[in-house]
């Protein structure tokens, strides 16, 4: 399930990373590792991720800047949608 999500973020050309520690994208520096982030650059981009990861069982959270957020130290094996580019 996850390789066909990533083969359509790729076919968007959606910008995204896989195994990614968070810390260093969080705000207080702390924080576990990711297996996917995405960042969407406009909000038709970011509702193609969305409806596509709604057909699909992956976990996924959608956060901002990540000022006021942060991955467990035990990770999350899902997708975490960054929506800083959306301003």
């Amino acid at each position: 399930m996850l390789g066909s999500f990533l083969d359509f973020v790729k076919e968007m050309d959606v910008e995204f990373c896989t195994d990614v520690d968070m810390s260093s994208a969080s705000y207080i520096k702390a924080g576990g590792r990711a297996a996917v982030t995405v960042t969407p650059k406009d909000i038709p981009e970011f509702v193609s991720v969305l409806n596509r990861l709604r057909n699909t069982e992956l976990p996924f959270k959608v956060v901002g800047r990540m000022t006021n957020s942060m991955v467990s130290s035990n990770g999350f094996d899902g997708i975490i949608i960054k929506t800083h580019k959306l301003d």
